[in-house]
């Protein structure tokens, strides 16, 4: 795909030229260089600080550097200054694009291109970019196909359109419609773009079986040089081009393509490594199926997952096969059942190891992208190597939380003498292979209802003050979750020979079929309803202070945009779809303030900034919250919100005593600064206060200037305090941020 390093060469030149001795060539401008003219820009800013020239100059510096983070803050205020500046909008898509935020990505690009009111070709191209990247194959068609019809649309860029037509439909499996756009690319230019118009045309023959065009163009392709490396760069001459096949898969026949994976897999062996297995076919196409419904029930009960792009599965019938193929073809000599290599966007591992491998493999790539903490347990990966499942009609179902046998056994040893704190210690220590043992714990953790809450908190790398995330998880010290962790060591040892027998992880085509199998091993499946994927975890896992502010339940994330303050959290009904953080470049009485903005306006969830506080200054007093708001095109509401809860009934719910969120005289529109207040009654029991700003919908709402009143006697009831839960209002005017 149009790839934006020649877009920036051209920008950075524009943008550097005449300044007083730095280079005009884009070519020449080294880091130093770039820092240097951040240094020049910075110094005038300090006389002229909402000059979106200079403003957008520095964003463009910052992108260079790849300093994302500050790119976005100079954006950000170039787009307070003027909400209709196109240009700002294109580089803030591409910073976006940058770090992976597809989606917020290509709603920038759109509203660039609805602003600039034209058919500008390096916009459609970032576009299409972005559709390729979120596997928006049918929205990235349109948008090459819109690059055709312009007239002023170049014969460079007419081939690039075409080259990557060429390979979107390779992709979708359309060869002969690949074959065709190959055609129009050699045609332009006999180079084939670079070779690899030659490439997709020798690609989609083999598919087609038609050997006698493949092999000339595959000659011509490596002739000229094409290097196909998955969805990187590869320079070739004045063009780069992009796409995400890698040259392992020239070793494979057959490929099935599905929404988040590529599956390669052959159904003759014996030619390259004397095996007789056949049992692929079948099984890649199990497999495929079963991919897919173990991200959706991920995605849907555990973690909102961030994966962008497809990723390459190579199958291979054995273990011995699947080693001689990662040394020969991924240059890869180390060897384990299921193999993750992020560097070439690719998971491999054989069919005889099951469907358990696919999971542990699979979640591996998960745990890559979002759980990459040091003290993330890798007993949490092999925990999803034993589920079972179906798929019926669209809709699925799985079941985890068995116990492994063959890791049971390893770990039998250590039954039940093996404490937590030990455990630990192993893990961090990274000296001995101890993910057996690790295993046992992920599994005591989902038993226990823990496990959505720990998977977050890892994706968030929130501790909530503890040491590690499985105290974070419990809401106490590993001294007071070992009572619990020995006696279901000494209720796994008492029954080590029943759990032995569980079956090997099985996926069905059909509820019929998987109700069968059930019924064959009835013994093991007695409490199949307690390991549904989607089973609810105990509202008393779940922080009081992201409790419901709108009758619905809500979620913490990290992947939505914005660098949050210190003291306070993000959350909401869906908060993936809004940008929340400190901005600099607005406030009332300061230097900052805290805001929230839409990142797709159809949202219909909603997102909050949020903390919360022990209520004992204000117990037994009305508590006023005063603060400051300032909008821009709200299109639903923003409100100012605080609850009081009170604490944890026997039962382990907790309910809020007194709430209010503004909705009955909702924020709208486009407002100025404008003091706002909530009123609450704080009664004896009140354990503590939460508050913060919501939006929902389109627009963009800020805060600042936090501050709490309270009137009355003040009591002192004895109450459970979470961990979570500060000592008093924190980081009210937002001048703080986060040290991690």
């Amino acid at each position: 795909m149009r790839n934006r390093q020649k877009l920036q060469a051209a920008l950075f030149s524009a943008l550097l030229a005449g300044m007083q001795n730095l280079p005009v060539s884009a070519a020449q401008h080294k880091n130093a260089d770039l820092v240097k003219a951040t240094e020049v820009v910075s110094e005038k800013l300090k006389s002229e600080p909402n000059d979106i020239a200079k403003l957008f100059q520095r964003a463009a510096l910052h992108f260079a550097l790849q300093k994302y983070d500050a790119a976005l803050l100079d954006l950000n205020h170039v787009l307070e200054l003027d909400d209709k500046n196109a240009s700002a909008y294109f580089l803030r898509s591409n910073t976006y694009l940058s770090l992976k935020q597809y989606q917020a990505a290509l709603a920038d690009i759109d509203k660039s291109i609805v602003l600039s009111k034209d058919n500008n070709i390096d916009k459609l191209f970032q576009r299409s970019n972005c559709h390729y990247m979120l596997s928006q194959d049918s929205e990235a068609i349109r948008d090459l196909e819109q690059i055709l019809k312009v007239g002023t649309v170049t014969a460079e860029q007419k081939l690039m359109s075409y080259a990557n037509l060429a390979e979107i439909k390779f992709r979708q499996g359309q060869y002969n419609e690949c074959l065709a756009d190959c055609s129009k690319a050699i045609a332009i230019d006999p180079r084939g773009c670079g070779g690899s118009a030659y490439y997709w045309r020798a690609e989609s023959a083999k598919a087609l079986k038609n050997m006698a065009l493949a092999a000339p163009a595959a000659a011509k392709a490596k002739q000229l040089g094409f290097v196909d490396v998955g969805r990187a760069v590869v320079p070739n001459g004045d063009l780069v081009y992009a796409n995400m096949f890698d040259p392992a898969q020239k070793f494979f026949h057959h490929r099935i393509d599905t929404k988040h994976f590529a599956f390669f897999y052959k159904t003759d062996f014996k030619n390259d490594y004397k095996t007789e297995s056949n049992r692929n076919e079948e099984w890649a196409k199990l497999v495929a199926k079963f991919a897919e419904s173990f991200l959706t029930r991920i995605n849907a009960d555990l973690l909102k997952l961030d994966w962008p792009a497809p990723v390459n599965v190579y199958m291979m019938p054995d273990k011995a096969s699947q080693h001689k193929f990662l040394q020969e073809q991924m240059d890869y000599p180390d060897m384990c059942t299921g193999t993750i290599l992020p560097k070439r966007n690719a998971l491999v591992f054989h069919t005889d190891s099951g469907l358990g491998t696919a999971g542990h493999v699979i979640f591996s790539q998960i745990a890559h992208n979002q759980l990459d903490n040091d003290d993330s347990f890798s007993g949490l990966i092999a925990f999803f190597e034993k589920l079972y499942g179906y798929q019926e009609k669209g809709s699925s179902a799985l079941y985890w939380g068995y116990h492994n046998p063959w890791r049971l056994k390893l770990a039998s040893k250590s039954l039940p003498d093996l404490t937590l704190a030990k455990l630990i210690k192993l893990s961090q220590d990274s000296k001995d292979d101890t993910q057996c043992e690790e295993r046992l714990l992920s599994v005591f953790i989902f038993k226990k209802e823990r496990l959505k809450r720990y998977i977050e908190l890892v994706a968030a790398n929130d501790r909530r003050g503890y040491g590690t995330f499985l105290e974070a998880a419990f809401d106490k010290p590993i001294a007071q979750i070992e009572p619990e962790w020995h006696q279901y060591l000494l209720d796994v040892k008492k029954n080590l020979a029943k759990l032995e027998e569980i079956p090997a992880s099985e996926f069905f085509l059909s509820k019929a079929a998987f109700d069968k199998f059930v019924g064959e091993h009835r013994d093991n499946f007695k409490d199949l309803a307690l390991h549904a994927s989607n089973r609810s975890s105990k509202i008393e896992n779940k922080p009081v202070a992201l409790a419901d502010v709108l009758g619905r339940t809500i979620e913490t994330t990290k992947s939505a945009p914005g660098v949050l303050p210190k003291g306070w959290i993000r959350a909401g009904s869906d908060p993936n779809q809004y940008e929340m953080g400190m901005d600099k470049s607005v406030s009332h009485n300061g230097t900052t303030s805290g805001y929230i903005k839409a990142i797709d306006p159809s949202n219909k969830g909603f997102g909050t900034l949020m903390q919360g506080f022990i209520a004992d200054p204000f117990v037994g007093k009305k508590v006023k919250l005063t603060c400051y708001t300032k909008t821009r095109d709200v299109k639903d509401w923003a409100g100012v919100w605080m609850r009081v809860d009170g604490p944890s009934s026997t039962n382990g719910n907790s309910g809020y005593l007194s709430f209010d969120n503004m909705q009955d005289r909702p924020i709208k529109g486009t407002t100025d600064w404008t003091e706002r207040s909530v009123v609450l009654d704080v009664p004896q029991g009140s354990s503590s206060i939460n508050f913060g700003i919501l939006l929902s919908g389109g627009g963009q709402v800020w805060v600042d200037d936090f501050a709490f009143a309270g009137v009355g006697e003040s009591g002192k009831p004895s109450i459970k305090r979470a961990s979570y839960i500060n000592d008093e209002p924190t980081n009210l005017n937002f001048d703080e941020a986060n040290e991690h």
